[in-house]
């Protein structure tokens, strides 16, 4: 379902918000920027946020002499490492392409969006810290709860973002309502998974971990159910106004 509405001038009345334009990047503002330069600055941060999680793998160091024997198990040693980095790639291309997603939807923007993305963003250049934790202190508990609240923190405030901008249709023309609450299911259901984990820890850190995948088919059945459930509305709509 798809509701619309006349774009608002931010230069009228005073108003806070203010239009992207025809012409993209091209188009400055009072505020000295365009929706396009936000989206730059934002890929920018998620590059460096990536870079910084692929510098905490360090390289065995060994004696020339052992490094045919020794490097397997060195190599071997530093699975603990390689595991939370996949995990925490996989995790903040989530967010990339989440972010995406929000912002290919937004019109226009306001300073509290601009404060929005800077605090979201300041989660995601944090990631690698906790990565580095669970790399480092693989069986601590203490470490996994950081890890956790990080990421679930992180997928909270995109969904904010979203509803920032969609709610009252602020940013957007148009609101699509399956994409919106498939969106704000699938993100908020990631970052309960996370919080969940925690409790998991407290049994076994472990099992903890392995709770993560469960995202993979929550996703899916999710955004089932919602279509589901969406396509019973409609049907349920089109009797009432037969």
């Amino acid at each position: 379902m798809v509701y619309s509405r006349k774009p608002r001038k931010g230069s009228q009345l005073g108003d806070d918000r203010l239009d992207n334009g025809s012409d993209g990047e091209n188009n400055l503002d009072s505020l000295g920027m365009s929706l396009s330069r936000i989206v730059s600055f934002s890929d920018g941060v998620f590059a460096v946020a990536i870079t910084l999680l692929v510098l905490s793998i360090k390289v065995p160091v060994l004696r020339p002499e052992v490094a045919d024997r020794e490097l397997p198990r060195a190599l071997l040693r530093l699975s603990p490492i390689f595991t939370a980095y996949v995990i925490s790639f996989l995790v903040v291309g989530l967010f990339w392409i989440g972010h995406h997603r929000v912002f290919g939807l937004f019109k226009r923007y306001d300073r509290g969006l601009l404060w929005l993305n800077l605090i979201f963003l300041m989660t995601i250049v944090f990631v690698p810290f906790p990565t580095s934790l669970i790399s480092k202190y693989s069986d601590s508990r203490a470490a996994l709860i950081v890890y956790a609240v990080s990421i679930a923190v992180s997928g909270l405030l995109l969904c904010l973002i979203m509803w920032y901008g969609v709610h009252d249709r602020r940013l957007v023309d148009f609101v699509d309502e399956n994409e919106h609450l498939r969106f704000m299911f699938g993100y908020s259901s990631m970052a309960l998974i996370f919080l969940l984990s925690i409790a998991v820890s407290f049994l076994n850190v472990d099992a903890a971990k392995y709770f993560w995948l469960v995202m993979i088919p929550s996703n899916f059945l999710i955004d089932h159910w919602l279509l589901v459930k969406l396509e019973e509305r409609r049907g349920g709509r089109r009797e009432g106004a037969a």
